[in-house]
């Protein structure tokens, strides 16, 4: 893994207060250090704490099937009408079992 995404995957892990005391520390003393280092822990440790804030959605039957009539009318995901594969079983490849 190279520093810079190490250092990012770092910062990351730093935001949401999931490092270890010691890597916490060993960060912030490299932050003391870089100042862009020290801008991205507080913007990033911000919006986590801001988002953490925020009361947490209610994800009942009616948000589900809204979900699944907007994936159905705009093509993504499959059709549900659908019952006959595109290619004749005849086509496909078989794998072997292992046991």
């Amino acid at each position: 893994m190279k520093q810079e995404s190490l250092t990012q995957h770092l910062v990351d892990l730093y935001a949401g207060n999931e490092l270890s005391l010691e890597l916490m520390e060993e960060l912030e003393f490299d932050a003391l250090q870089n100042a862009a280092l020290a801008a991205d822990m507080q913007s990033l440790r911000s919006v986590v704490h801001a988002l953490q804030a925020l009361p947490t959605p209610e994800f009942s039957e009616e948000s589900n099937q809204r979900i699944r009539m907007k994936l159905f009318a705009g093509g993504m995901g499959a059709d549900p009408s659908r019952t006959r594969a595109s290619e004749p079983a005849f086509l496909q490849h078989y794998l072997p079992i292992s046991g």
